[in-house]
């Protein structure tokens, strides 16, 4: 991407976030960024996902690969020594060019590095049985800035489904308690019957991740999303962060939200079956008025190796919500563990003392 100096000292100037403006990180002048006009727009397609990405808009991005985690990333800035954003491996690989459908739009970050530091030594900090060497990560302010691709998926369904309406009753039951006596009692049963219908349901911004490298446990952190503020694709805004490209193709994404939108039709379905409990059989859904967007969203990412395995810790740019995966400090845990048990063991043996001076043990 083309860079933009400042007017003043000459430096590259960087979007700071929040604030709609390029800052200068030297003479802080700023300038302000013009989102364009366009408006963001729903693409359109068929049942016929294979001839989509060729008859998209695209452009040509450079990408460097990640051999460690397979992220594809734009440093804006060809270099054959980078440390990758998403895993923190080293990368020797050179640049080359990819042809990608065009996002359309994305969420610029709000919040700035330090306070999404803050947040994430915090959530750090409450951590039990952490190892102390990631508390050292964490205040060394290790976090680095990206865009997420994401699609997004609108579709009417139609749903036929068949199931089955349990309703609850109870019965009387006769048995022979221990001490051989005769006793009753009221046991709960179901009664079941079968149950079909039809379902209509519109869904919009269905939200799937395009990139594979963010572990899947980590995902529900990136669905808590304010779409509302999308502002038109503008390079302007990722001057000091990186890009990801996608890696999980539109086709496999619609797939990942066609999962997600057969839950909620089960859902749907339980619903109007009604009853006390619900079994669903089976669930046939046509989709039709499918559209889509390619958009990009802002995360804070830190890396930790631990033991030869990397955990991932991810800031949201437009929350500040702070979720990752955590390695356990087995030191630490043994010593918790012995510290309880000792403690245990001597409430017990006061508590018994206790018991004796007063003559009832």
């Amino acid at each position: 991407m083309p860079s933009l100096n400042c007017l003043n000292c000459g430096a590259e100037l960087k979007y700071s976030p929040g604030t709609g403006s390029l800052k200068c990180p030297y003479c802080k002048h700023e300038n302000s960024i013009t989102d364009k006009k366009n408006e963001i727009i729903e693409h359109t397609f068929d049942a016929n996902l294979d001839n989509l990405e060729a008859a998209s808009k695209t452009i040509d991005v450079s990408i460097t690969d990640c051999s460690s985690c397979g992220a594809q990333i734009d440093f804006s800035k060809d270099s054959v020594h980078k440390q990758c954003t998403f895993c923190g491996a080293e990368i020797t690989s050179q640049t080359h060019v990819k042809k990608v459908i065009k996002p359309e739009s994305m969420l610029p970050f709000a919040i700035e590095k330090n306070i999404a530091s803050e947040k994430f030594s915090k959530w750090i900090a409450s951590l039990w049985f952490a190892p102390s060497r990631l508390r050292k990560s964490a205040r060394a302010g290790k976090l680095e800035g990206a865009y997420i691709p994401f699609w997004t998926y609108d579709a009417h369904a139609e749903t036929d489904y068949r199931g089955e309406r349990g309703t609850h009753y109870t019965e009387t039951e006769h048995f022979t308690d221990k001490d051989g006596k005769n006793q009753t009692r009221e046991v709960t049963k179901t009664s079941w019957a079968s149950a079909t219908g039809h379902i209509k349901n519109d869904f919009d911004d269905i939200l799937v991740s395009a990139s594979t490298t963010i572990p899947e446990n980590l995902e529900g952190l990136l669905q808590q999303w304010n779409l509302g503020k999308l502002v038109p694709y503008n390079e302007d805004y990722f001057k000091g962060f990186t890009v990801e490209s996608y890696n999980r193709s539109l086709r496999d994404g619609f797939s990942k939200a066609d999962k997600m939108m057969q839950e909620d039709l089960n859902a749907i379905a339980k619903r109007n079956i009604g009853g006390d409990e619900q079994r669903i059989h089976s669930l046939k859904t046509d989709y039709s008025n499918i559209t889509f967007k390619h958009i990009l969203l802002p995360i804070y990412i830190s890396s930790y190796q631990f033991n030869k395995k990397t955990f991932r810790f991810l800031v949201n740019g437009q929350t500040g919500e702070v979720k990752g995966e955590r390695p356990w400090s087995i030191i630490k845990t043994i010593i918790k563990i012995l510290a309880l048990i000792i403690t245990i063991a001597a409430i017990i043996s006061s508590f018994t003392a206790l018991l004796k001076y007063f003559g009832v043990y």
